[in-house]
């Protein structure tokens, strides 16, 4: 890989990141000056970077006015959290099957660390979400089909846009953490039944919650 390709690949990763968890919030200008100097990098690869996002989904190329964050509604989640549903609970079907003991001492790892690490005060910290998604990535690494993973992979980036505007609640929070704790007993116990059940609950539950927050209102 040149150069110039793993700085534009850099750039995609750590833009991606600050997409997905909040940094930039849905509708933020992304000017390419400030985002170079903040990254060390040249605007040809903060260029690349932009647009490898916009065809993820996760940024809009307006014409002749530059990139902005992919906007938000609750239109979009309800239909965002349908697909996942039917895809999260394919690839984790077919990670129980496949799986070995390297797999769940995986899954065992990452429920650990998210666990352990801080939620946030007002809303999800970033150290929270990277760990979340690690947890929800470890489920299914399992996955034979890398097509699917790939769909599932785009999806769950979105969802966390969506996941990064919830603010912190007790009571949602220890809900959350019953429901990785089931997921995860669910599938080291190989039950595919219980823990698709689980899954799409908790997909559904996290699309709820936020909707009777009102954020999406506007």
């Amino acid at each position: 890989m040149s150069v110039i390709k793993s700085k534009a690949m850099t750039a995609y990763k750590q833009l991606r990141k600050d997409v997905m968890y909040g940094k930039y919030q849905p509708l933020d200008r992304l000017r390419i000056d400030p985002i170079c100097e903040t990254l060390k990098v040249s605007p040809g690869a903060v260029r690349e970077a932009l647009s490898r996002l916009v065809s993820d989904g996760l940024v809009v190329a307006e014409e002749q006015r530059g990139f902005i964050v992919a906007p938000v509604s609750a239109v979009e989640m309800i239909e965002l959290t349908e697909v996942r549903i039917e895809i999260e609970s394919y690839c984790l079907r077919e990670a129980i099957k496949a799986g070995d003991l390297d797999w769940e001492a995986s899954i065992l790892s990452s429920h650990h660390k998210l666990l352990r690490t801080p939620i946030g005060n007002d809303f999800l910290s970033v150290e929270w979400l990277e760990a979340h998604s690690e947890y929800h990535d470890s489920l299914v690494s399992a996955c034979g089909n890398r097509w699917w993973l790939r769909f599932r992979e785009q999806l769950f980036a979105q969802a966390e846009r969506y996941l990064s505007l919830h603010r912190v609640k007790e009571e949602v929070y220890l809900d959350v953490n019953e429901d990785h704790q089931g997921l995860m007993q669910a599938v080291l116990n190989r039950n595919e039944k219980e823990a698709c059940e689980i899954m799409s609950n908790h997909l559904q539950k996290a699309a709820d919650n936020l909707l009777k927050s009102g954020v999406l209102d506007g």
